[in-house]
């Protein structure tokens, strides 16, 4: 889930609105603090410009008047005034803050007022006259404090409704997503499992990109159908109008063989040429094995195949088979029955592809080894083993066996067309699972890696 495109393009969308929504709050929140802590600022400075003026103007019991008056009938309960002359306060504080007889400026520090009977953080400014009169004005910050509570306040409750708005759609931009995403998806299983008819239901007109996406989806399995049905048309053709030549030729070549004047030079070549029609004929019946191990509408044909019973008839025909070759077959299959789905006849013609190489490199004397068995790496997953003491094949061409037509040199003299892997390969794919190629010490390993089937699942 955390891996899929709809939940990282929903994560990326929700955390999209939320850097906004709070690079937004806090931007207010800013705005606000500073544009009243300025407003404070402009008080005090008008208080004190005021006061400084009488000074100057009137003298400084005009000053003390001044400020007596102010705080004795005070229009804002929030203001700071104090004036030290002579060494009498006057004003509203109790005393005259410690560490500000000496200090000029802005301060914010706690007072104590004469009013009120807890301290009180406030904005000070100080300034310092002639004769050592000094000045108080400030601003209670109380109001202050709860505005940026408040904003605080506000800000965690904005951001959380921000946050539960963005959240809800956020799931829904993932719901949406992921529901036309999994249309693909479904149509892409379908194909996998063999159904190439099947198509995305697409708006025809409409532009958006899903859509636009199942059309092409749609235009595209169109054109693999028809290149599908044209190959079968071909193959069918092919088997009919190529088969029936063939074996007419094989006939009359058998016929000719049997004339009583030919010398045994004409007789050879005869037979040669049965052998090479043969070998044709091999190679074509192989083409076809291997269209049809091809052909994904197998799998709607798939049943469960008992494979304890499959390998014992292929071990039993090839035990009889292999006596003349001085060879035997060893065979271990699990006491428990081991099912899989498919089509049992290309399964059947998949392994016995490999115990027909097997027998075909090992040489004479040779046992080869057949071992069914449950996965030990793999949950879920059976094994088929093919063992033989030849002479295995190269680290480095153990996947370019399995290509048409590709043999090693040294194989060359060998009876065989090169397919024999690839439809062996194919019909594993077919089914799900997995040929692979190792080595023996000395001779060469092939497993079968099949998905096992479970008939509690079948009928579930």
């Amino acid at each position: 889930m955390f891996k899929s495109f709809s939940f990282r393009a929903g994560a990326a969308f929700f955390l999209l609105i939320m850097a906004t929504v709070v690079t937004l709050k806090l931007i207010a929140y800013r705005q606000a603090i500073v544009t009243g802590e300025e407003d404070t600022r402009r008080i005090i400075q008008a208080h004190a410009d005021e006061i400084e003026q009488g000074i100057e103007r009137d003298g400084v019991k005009y000053a003390i008047y001044l400020v007596d008056a102010l705080t004795d009938q005070p229009e804002d309960k929030h203001l700071v005034l104090a004036m030290k002359s002579g060494g009498i306060l006057y004003g509203n504080l109790r005393a005259w803050p410690e560490g500000l007889q000496e200090k000029s400026g802005w301060h914010e520090k706690s007072v104590q007022l004469a009013r009120e009977p807890e301290p009180v953080q406030a904005l000070l400014l100080v300034k310092r006259f002639h004769n050592h009169q000094n000045l108080i004005v400030g601003y209670d910050l109380t109001r202050i404090v709860q505005t940026r509570a408040a904003l605080v306040s506000s800000l965690f409750r904005d951001v959380g409704i921000s946050a539960l708005a963005a959240l809800f759609l956020t799931l829904l931009l993932i719901y949406v997503i992921s529901r036309h995403l999994e249309k693909v998806n479904a149509a892409y299983r379908h194909v996998m499992a063999g159904d190439i008819s099947y198509r995305v239901n697409a708006e025809k007109d409409s532009g958006d990109e899903f859509a636009k996406l199942a059309r092409n989806f749609n235009e595209m399995m169109d054109w693999v159908s028809s290149l599908i049905s044209t190959l079968k048309d071909s193959t069918n053709s092919i088997a009919h109008d190529l088969r029936t030549p063939l074996a007419r030729i094989r006939l009359r070549l058998q016929q000719m063989e049997q004339h009583p004047d030919l010398s045994p030079e004409q007789r050879g070549m005869l037979q040669e040429c049965i052998i090479d029609v043969d070998h044709l004929t091999e190679i074509f019946n192989g083409i076809l094995r291997i269209a049809k191990a091809e052909d994904l509408s197998l799998v709607r044909q798939f049943e469960p195949i008992d494979l304890n019973v499959m390998m014992r008839d292929l071990a039993e025909y090839y035990a009889a088979y292999l006596e003349g070759e001085s060879q035997g077959i060893v065979l271990d299959t699990p006491s428990q029955p081991v099912s899989v789905l498919g089509e049992k006849q290309l399964l059947s013609q998949a392994v016995a592809n490999l115990i027909s190489n097997a027998s075909k490199y090992s040489g004479g004397n040779q046992d080869i080894e057949i071992t069914l068995q449950r996965s030990a790496k793999q949950k879920g997953m059976i094994e088929i083993i093919v063992a033989d003491r030849g002479p295995g094949v190269p680290a480095e061409y153990r996947e370019k066996v399995k290509e048409r037509f590709f043999r090693l040199d040294e194989s060359r003299n060998t009876p065989g067309i090169g397919l024999g892997l690839n439809l062996a390969d194919a019909v594993v794919r077919l089914h799900k699972g997995k040929l692979m190629l190792e080595d023996n010490n000395p001779g060469l390993k092939t497993v079968v890696t099949l998905p096992e089937f479970q008939s509690d699942k079948k009928a579930a």
